[in-house]
């Protein structure tokens, strides 16, 4: 056991380092080339779309112990005037599948089946051996053989897992001064919190199990039956029963509504404008034309781009709403399994959690709305269709400043333009700090009761 935590712990932390190197090497170099692009384009460009707006999401530091849904979130976000386009990252690589064993798994599989191991024949194979029939002739409690076994079972599985733990961090110590240093170590070492606590759940269950059969060999199949059901049924029908108590449409369909309301906001633009346009825009260059156009222009572009705003934000709104709900619903079924728990608790620390997702696409709605007023409201970016007998006096499209109105800086946009993980909420594991706990003490507590009735003979 102790070779297998001091040998797994290291190379998949080390694998996981090498891919979290790669990730942030990349997006590094991603930022730079973007930031060199943009500061030298032109801004009619930018307000084109030739050079879009982006925004960056930096992973986590603790992906190395922890993957979680990082694979499953966008690297970037495009900023348009009323709209956002992600861009996920590619998977399928060689470092995409060495990096889905991690620490989180290591534990929560592997760790938890030799907890099961050394637990199936606490009580039951003491009882065949005939050993049990004689600690009970001396004089101690029930209550303290089972404490005694509880608490050398958890040790049996923490020595290891520390070792290996250390010898892991030590490497990307080595490697990394970050991972010993500061916000990233502090978080790591509450990692043990959840791991723990998870070892002394399962070493609970399997002291339970062992006080309800009346030899090792049933407690052994018993055993492997629940952890089956609780490691990889419930999490798996969770995903299943989710959508199904709470369904919403596949992302293309809600993309597809989306892209509907922005034809409509384009055409209706176009009519609203067509008017001013072909009287103005008969000499765009004209500082006069360009200034009486631009007055007019504003209370409609206030009114329709106000209008479809709160259209599209409440389209978005009711459509993640929806998915959240689905979200809270698996993950609520998911916490019959004190796994899932585990994982929550675990993967918040590290700052790949589910929580992630949703701060990640906040920062981005408000970054946006910040960027439609600091640079989009500062241009004219108009298309009009207009009638046949102006079609060859006035262009199609004229991009252009609003004269006397300051677009934000260029080297603030790309600067702000990095999101990186938040510092970890303590609500965000307290709920299931105090489930697994609960569920470790019920066990414990059930399995003395069963014990107190237990026959030795």
């Amino acid at each position: 056991m102790l070779l297998v935590a001091i040998s797994l712990i290291p190379v998949s932390g080390y694998l996981n380092y090498r891919a979290l190197v790669n990730s942030r090497n990349s997006l590094s170099m991603l930022r730079e080339n973007y930031k060199q692009e943009f500061l030298q384009t032109p801004w009619n460009r930018i307000i084109k779309g030739d050079t879009p707006i982006l925004g960056f999401r930096e992973p986590s530091y603790l992906f190395a112990f922890s993957n979680g849904i990082e694979a499953e979130l966008p690297i970037t976000v495009e900023f348009g005037r009323l709209r956002l386009r992600y861009t996920y990252q590619n998977e399928g690589t060689a470092s995409g599948v060495l990096r889905k064993v991690d620490l989180e798994e290591i534990i929560g599989i592997i760790f938890s089946l030799l907890a099961l191991f050394f637990t199936h024949n606490a009580v039951s194979g003491e009882k065949e051996s005939g050993t049990l029939r004689l600690i009970l002739a001396n004089n101690i409690a029930r209550h303290e053989i089972l404490l005694g076994k509880l608490i050398g079972n958890v040790l049996l599985l923490s020595v290891p897992l520390l070792a290996g733990f250390l010898m892991g961090m030590t490497i990307l110590g080595l490697h990394d001064s970050a991972f010993i240093s500061g916000q990233v170590l502090l978080r790591t070492g509450l990692l043990l919190i959840p791991s723990l606590l998870f070892l002394f759940v399962v070493v609970s269950f399997g002291i339970l199990v062992s006080c309800l059969t009346l030899n090792s060999k049933t407690s052994l199949a018993l055993s492997f039956l629940l952890w089956t059901f609780f490691v990889l049924v419930v999490p798996n029908i969770s995903r299943l029963a989710g959508p199904l108590l709470r369904p919403v449409e596949p992302e293309y369909v809600h993309e597809r509504a989306i892209t509907a309301k922005m034809e409509e906001y384009k055409n209706e633009k176009s009519e609203r404008l067509r008017e001013i346009y072909q009287r103005y825009m008969v000499d765009p260059s004209n500082e006069e034309f360009w200034k009486k156009y631009a007055d007019l222009r504003s209370p409609i572009i206030d009114e329709i781009d106000g209008k479809y705003e709160r259209q599209l934000e409440a389209l978005e709104e009711d459509y993640y709403k929806r998915k959240l709900d689905q979200k809270m619903t698996i993950l609520a079924l998911s916490r019959i399994s004190p796994l899932s728990s585990f994982r929550y608790m675990f993967s918040s620390i590290c700052g790949t959690s589910d929580l992630l997702e949703e701060e990640f696409f906040n920062w981005a709605k408000l970054r946006q709305k910040m960027l439609a007023k600091g640079v989009y409201g500062a241009f004219i970016n108009d298309s009009v269709t207009v009638e046949p007998s102006f079609r060859d006096k006035v262009p199609n499209t004229v991009i252009g400043n609003i004269r006397g109105a300051q677009p934000l800086n260029k080297d603030e946009i790309v600067s702000d333009g990095l999101w990186s993980p938040r510092n970890l909420s303590v609500r965000s594991i307290l709920i299931d700090f105090i489930w697994l706990m609960s569920i470790g003490l019920a066990f414990f507590i059930s399995s003395y009761f069963a014990f107190i009735k237990y026959d030795v003979r």
